[in-house]
């Protein structure tokens, strides 16, 4: 082969030849290129885990990192919460407000109460009212002043006014005569003109007593029953704890001097246009003029006849068991009879037997075995009505059995055979008696059969 004519060899090679990265270069970084199948025991790639370690630990870091500030955030709200007002310290620490240096001054003194002297009871004076029997303690620093003029049209007997020296706190006690002995609910409704069902009952002085509080909220009354008075004590109402509790202690110091008597209720009678003794309600159930006394003109009044059961308008001896005006009541079982105005109706068993008017008024027959055996009326009504006979006055019932009645005339009493007879006059809810002379008629026609 000729010199100068290059190899074909050799300049394949020579033209050919490659160039490689030293070794030391491609362990640095391996290349994650598809590469062939690595021989059996070769290593895998260490930066692959390296990157997954520092994915990890930033997680971590950046959960911690949330929950930190969670924690904060909540501690912030609760700090708030306990110190409504950002500008003032929590209680109990020493950081100023407004970050200011801490001031070396001592707390405040809580401010004085300005009825601090008024709470002081056990030097509390005494208002004792002998004359109409009663008592109670208010402040010693409050002053009482007592207006003792009547004022009829009220039955009001007197006023006392208990007071502050600005008079701002204050208390009435205003006393009523209970004239009619009328049932405390019912004298209020009657005379305060008060609605029963804006009154709250409870108890005071061992006394029934009732509350009522004006619809504005300003005051409160309460009414107390005590024999022959009622008593009002006025308070204006207040928000001031203090107040209240000087008020609550004046209603728990009111007292009876004695206790009350309370006597039996004074029936006011109907009302009378001649005056002959029948009321006009009487007039028109038995057909009188209730504009002349004596109707039928014979000398005796309406009243007389009526209850000596002889007939009101009918001249001569007609009984006025005779005339359609009344009827006729039978007890077989006590064995006894009565007559009463027709025109009313009958209620009950013979136990217990109602003749009652239209309005209410009612008259009842009561029989009630003598179980403690009395010897006589006067022996029962002390052990079952009261001990207390003065007034008492005596009848007799049926021409020859003696009987007892009371003062005001409303009850009668007598023991035949092995029982006990209550005639009793109910004016119901009326204020006054309009039935008092057929009260009288029905006690003189009252016969025991057996008699």
């Amino acid at each position: 082969m000729d010199k100068l004519t290059p190899n074909s060899s050799q300049t394949d090679q020579t033209e050919n030849s490659v160039h490689t990265m030293p070794q030391k270069f491609l362990t640095m970084r391996p290349s994650f290129k598809s590469s062939p199948k690595k021989k059996s025991g070769s290593k895998k790639p260490m930066g692959f885990k390296k990157n997954l370690v520092i994915g990890i630990v930033i997680t971590l870091a950046v959960g911690a990192l949330m929950v930190f500030g969670a924690w904060m955030f909540l501690k912030t709200v609760d700090s708030d919460n306990s110190n409504p007002n950002p500008n003032l310290p929590v209680a109990g620490s020493n950081v100023p407000a407004n970050n200011e240096e801490p001031a070396n001054e001592l707390p405040a003194e809580p401010k004085d109460d300005p009825y601090k002297e008024w709470l002081d009871f056990d030097v509390w004076d005494t208002h004792q009212f002998t004359e109409y029997n009663y008592s109670l303690k208010y402040p010693r620093e409050w002053t009482s002043s007592e207006d003792v003029s009547k004022d009829p049209k009220t039955n009001q007997v007197s006023k006392t006014t208990i007071s502050d020296n600005q008079a701002v706190e204050y208390l009435k006690i205003t006393i009523f005569e209970n004239t009619y002995r009328d049932d405390l609910e019912n004298w209020i409704v009657d005379n305060q003109q008060i609605d029963s069902i804006d009154l709250e009952s409870f108890t005071l002085a061992g006394s029934q007593s009732l509350k009522y509080e004006d619809p504005a909220g300003l005051s409160y009354n309460l009414y107390i029953s005590g024999g022959e008075y009622i008593y009002s004590l006025y308070f204006k109402k207040e928000t001031d704890q203090s107040i209240n509790s000087v008020y609550g202690q004046i209603i728990q110091s009111f007292d009876f001097i004695e206790d009350p008597v309370e006597l039996p209720p004074v029936i006011g009678k109907g009302e009378d246009t001649d005056s002959d003794g029948l009321t006009d309600a009487e007039e028109a159930l038995f057909g009188t003029d209730k504009a002349i006394p004596d109707t039928d003109g014979d000398s005796y009044t309406d009243s007389e006849e009526v209850k000596n059961l002889y007939h009101p308008t009918a001249e001569g001896s007609t009984r006025i068991y005779e005339s359609s005006l009344v009827s006729t009541y039978v007890s077989s079982k006590y064995n006894y009879n009565l007559i009463y105005p027709s025109s009313w109706t009958t209620k009950g068993s013979d136990d217990s037997i109602f003749f009652q008017d239209p309005g209410g008024e009612f008259i009842q027959i009561l029989v009630l075995p003598n179980s403690e055996a009395h010897a006589n009326i006067t022996s029962w009504y002390k052990s079952n009505i009261s001990i207390n006979t003065e007034g008492l006055s005596t009848l007799k019932i049926s021409d020859n059995i003696n009987a007892i009645r009371t003062s005001d005339g409303t009850m009668a009493y007598f023991i035949f055979g092995d029982n006990v007879y209550s005639l009793i006059y109910n004016i119901g809810q009326s204020n006054q008696a309009n039935f008092m002379t057929t009260f009288e008629m029905i006690i003189k026609s009252f016969k025991l059969m057996t008699s």
